[in-house]
């Protein structure tokens, strides 16, 4: 049960370093899309409208994922039953926090990607209901990253407090 909770609490403090990054990363790329949205007269919104395919790069600059949040000791307890020593708090908490980090990658970075790689996101005519989608979708994703945060300070939080071990 220690070694359990060790590479759990271990593994989220990854995690959470993980999910800073890409908070920053993403919250700009949020911001680039929001003025290009608002602002007709967007130095980048004229440079991407010169091209004959919607340039993506331009608006991410490096890839939309730079490393993997990872589940392998949650999944290692789960699969051993030696959850069921843990205390009924510290389970929720995990539960939590794990369940929404497994949204965010097979659901709204999957949404982003599939945007990314629909042809008719590419047409130049479609730019601004494509942008107007990346910005929602951006904007989802930066919510939900700053609610993971929160979710894993509590779990690990919780891991920490001794008192959570019964």
């Amino acid at each position: 049960k220690e070694i359990a909770i060790e590479r759990i609490e271990k593994e989220l403090l990854r995690n959470q370093a993980i999910i800073t990054g890409w908070t920053e990363q993403h919250a700009k790329i949020k911001a680039r899309i929001v003025n290009i949205v608002n602002d007709k007269q967007d130095s980048l919104r004229l440079e991407m409208l010169k091209y004959p395919m919607l340039r993506f790069d331009m608006l991410i600059e490096k890839s939309l994922v730079d490393d993997f949040i990872t589940n392998t000791a949650w999944q290692a307890a789960r699969s051993t039953d030696i959850i069921s020593e843990f205390d009924y708090d510290l389970i929720l908490k995990l539960t939590n926090a794990y369940s929404l980090q497994e949204i965010i990658m097979d659901k709204t970075l999957m949404k982003l990607l599939d945007l990314y790689f629909d042809t008719e996101a590419h047409n130049m005519d479609n730019f601004d209901p494509t942008l107007l989608q990346l910005q929602l979708r951006f904007q989802e994703l930066v919510g939900q990253e700053h609610l993971m945060q929160q979710l894993y300070r509590e779990a690990i939080d919780e891991l920490r407090d001794g008192e959570t071990i019964n």
